[in-house]
């Protein structure tokens, strides 16, 4: 996108407290490289409600505590984004949402991957484990990216017990994956 005489390649949307801004914002900026999406931000669009233009991200950042409304975004916008290359979903959030089970809704979404054939590298930084929104969305990647690198998982350590760490990463494990190339990388373990 070409403002006055400047090509802009990258865009921060931070919180805005109109809903109409953020959705249109996004739709604006569908040719950018670089898209960053604060909790607030990510939280106001309606990805799943409208119909999400295809866009030209090479890279987007999102802050999300992989709740139930947000998991679902996360897939309209990875469906919408076929020149993704990488993403990032972190969460910043101090409060302990525990364990959340209900994350059975995304099966019609893991039983149709969609092959994502440019993302190299996700990454996930400051999620609780076990946190089963994470793991249904790694394994939505590990089947759909069929050039994948490598996903990076960082949770939130001070919490962690090694039991539930090593659960969580035998999960991860045994999630089929399109890409022969593909390697876990949880904490500073490469899988």
């Amino acid at each position: 996108m070409v403002v006055g005489h400047t090509l802009l390649t990258t865009v921060c949307i931070r919180s805005s407290e109109i809903i109409h801004e953020v959705d249109k914002l996004l739709k604006r900026f569908c040719n950018v490289e670089v898209i960053e999406l604060d909790g607030k931000g990510f939280q106001l669009s309606k990805f799943q409600e409208q119909d999400f233009s295809q866009t030209r991200w090479k890279r987007l950042r999102i802050e999300s505590q992989l709740k139930r409304d947000h998991l679902l975004s996360v897939c309209t916008v990875l469906r919408s984004s076929p020149h993704l290359e990488e993403l990032i979903i972190y969460n910043n959030s101090r409060k302990d949402l525990g364990v959340t089970n209900d994350c059975n809704f995304l099966s019609s979404e893991l039983s149709s991957p969609c092959l994502m054939p440019q993302l190299k590298t996700v990454t996930f930084r400051g999620h609780k484990v076990p946190c089963q929104g994470l793991l249904r969305l790694a394994e939505f990647l590990l089947k759909s990216c069929v050039n994948m690198e490598r996903m990076v998982i960082f949770p939130r350590m001070r919490q962690l017990v090694a039991v539930e760490e090593i659960k969580c990463l035998k999960q991860l494990l045994s999630f089929p994956r399109a890409s022969t190339n593909a390697r876990v990388i949880f904490g500073s373990e490469v899988y």
